[in-house]
């Protein structure tokens, strides 16, 4: 059967396949240095790393090389292998948009990758009484595990952020650090407990990461990151312990000391105080329901 144009279709030789696979495992090779040169945390790089090598599979499985793929191939790709899930579609659209840009493609096939929309949700910040004793059990363990869970309590830092403090970031006043997610430098109040902290941990040669990592890592991952956390939570008996409900904690505190948006939109780093609304909505649902005390 022959292809408008005349031309006939043709299958490419057994020999073509290993080139294909070659050039498409070296993109995935490539845009892992790519983004590690702009910044992007170690974890981010792995994961969408992992979706670029996907993609050069089934390219080559259908003949192609990942560079030849157009918005139709991906659009294909998406309803083959992607699960629906929107975090699934957000990590594919993100991955395929960095690895197409790195490469120069002028089609930006991302765009076939529809990504649902996000369904509101509500943070769920720890009670004042667990917070309370998180914090001391944070203090009473000390090191670098009680370092983490103060800090995240005290400054509403993201893990990716936590794990790449530097000890060069501390001022006499302030804490200043690097931010994966939107790569820039944030700046938020360093409060006395957690300064007094850091002192303790401080090495004699003050240099490089305050939490380094291991096995050759220059910052500590955030798999242990996140596993100190859950190590002090269990030590404190507080239940489901996570870095990010550390951080909605931090700022549902200071929503409801300050009453202002503003001010804690600025600790959390949100460039649209309409995302910090967010965790107004599970603060002001426990006023409210203090509230209804007086109807009872």
């Amino acid at each position: 059967m022959t292809q408008r144009g005349g031309q006939v279709p043709t299958t490419p030789a057994a020999g073509m396949m290993p080139a294909a696979t070659g050039a498409g495992m070296q993109s995935a090779l490539d845009l892992e240095d790519y983004l590690l040169g702009q910044g992007f945390a170690e974890r981010t790089v792995n994961e969408y790393c992992k979706w670029a090598r996907r993609l050069a599979r089934w390219a080559e499985r259908h003949g192609h090389t990942t560079a030849q793929l157009q918005p139709h191939h991906i659009r294909r790709w998406v309803d083959e292998t992607v699960p629906p899930s929107r975090e699934s579609r957000k990590q594919a659209h993100a991955a395929v948009r960095h690895l197409y840009t790195m490469l120069g493609h002028d089609g930006q096939p991302w765009t076939a990758i529809r990504v649902p929309r996000k369904r509101p949700g509500r943070p769920h910040p720890l009670t004042e009484p667990e917070r309370r004793r998180l914090l001391d059990v944070a203090q009473l363990h000390g090191g670098p595990p009680g370092v983490a869970v103060v800090g995240l309590l005290q400054t509403a830092a993201r893990a990716s952020e936590a794990c790449m403090w530097r000890w060069d970031g501390i001022g006499e006043d302030r804490l200043r650090f690097w931010r994966p997610k939107t790569r820039d430098w944030h700046e938020v109040p360093l409060r006395p407990l957690l300064a007094s902290m850091l002192d303790e941990v401080k090495p004699a040669w003050v240099e490089g990461f305050i939490f380094p990592g291991s096995r050759g890592r220059q910052w500590v991952s955030y798999q242990a990151l996140y596993d100190w956390v859950r190590h002090i939570a269990d030590l404190a008996e507080v239940p489901k312990v996570s870095p990010h409900r550390l951080r909605a904690t931090a700022i549902s505190r200071v929503l409801e000391s300050t009453g202002s948006i503003d001010i804690a939109a600025e600790l959390a780093g949100h460039l649209d105080p309409s995302v910090t609304r967010n965790y107004y909505a599970a603060t002001s649902w426990a006023r409210l329901a203090e509230g209804t005390v007086a109807l009872d």
